[in-house]
């Protein structure tokens, strides 16, 4: 964990998003303390239900305008490339 406390780590670990290592060691920490087992039980309810609150289907051109857009973004954000230098001219 990140943190030097573990208790900090719950929503983080409901949500899968800590690195392999940290996730472990919480699990750990979780398996004696009921604190962070009751609060990692409320995150998990907590985001179940928040997943049923919206239920838009996104349009289906979305998906391929976020990925140009992103790929344009990148493209003007890529700094440019450096010119070869010669050894000289021959």
């Amino acid at each position: 964990m990140t943190s030097a406390d573990p208790h900090l780590a719950a929503g983080a670990y409901t949500l899968h998003a800590l690195p392999p290592d940290e996730e472990a060691a919480f699990e750990n920490h979780l398996a004696g303390c009921t604190a962070c087992r009751r609060e990692v039980d409320a995150f998990t309810e907590l985001t179940a239900g928040l997943g049923g609150l919206c239920r838009v289907v996104p349009p289906p051109e979305l998906r391929a305008r976020t990925l140009a857009g992103a790929a344009r973004i990148s493209r003007e954000a890529a700094p440019p490339l450096p010119r070869p230098r010669g050894r000289g001219r021959r």
